[in-house]
């Protein structure tokens, strides 16, 4: 779908989510204006793919981004991505997996279910200063409680898992 587009079209483009209407499920291009309607058939994917690989292609520059900023999750993205573009197209998925950055945590939780030591010390950092910070604000002693409560969670399932 991606290759084609960007074929037919030869500049980056965005879609929007499908349109629904009685002539069937159709997918939106917006580009510089102008607007493109292709169908399933055109596409060569069902709508649930192509939301899939919206989805996996929206969570992949976030992922990107959490890989080197300190408190933006990156690699539980980067897993999210994957099952998003497993559930779009087999390619997606397979360049995803087999990418000599990218592929080995998706490639050790998907064996192991494996967390990485240096990783489960990251993230319990960043959930520790983020746990400070909330308790030097004004939130709610409710929200904070609950709030405690869900990184409470977080933590004991991060340590939970085997290391990588």
């Amino acid at each position: 779908m991606f290759v084609w587009l960007r074929r037919v079209l030869a500049m980056p483009w965005q879609y929007d989510l499908l349109c629904g209407d009685e002539r069937g499920m159709r997918v939106v291009v917006r580009l510089l204006g102008r607007t493109a309607f292709f169908s399933e058939r055109e596409v060569g994917m069902k709508a649930s793919q192509i939301v899939f690989a919206g989805l996996g292609a929206s969570l992949l520059p976030v992922a990107l981004a959490g890989l080197v900023l300190p408190l933006l999750p990156g690699t539980p993205l980067l897993i999210l991505s994957a099952f998003c573009f497993a559930r779009a197209s087999p390619q997606l998925e397979a360049w995803l997996v087999n990418h000599r950055r990218l592929g080995p945590p998706i490639q050790e939780w998907r064996i192991h279910g494996a967390i990485p030591w240096s990783t489960k010390m990251v993230a319990t950092a960043a959930i520790g200063s983020s746990f400070a910070w909330m308790l030097a604000s004004n939130a709610p002693l409710a929200g904070k409680i609950i709030a405690a409560l869900v990184m409470l969670a977080a933590t004991g399932f991060i340590w939970s898992r085997p290391d990588a």
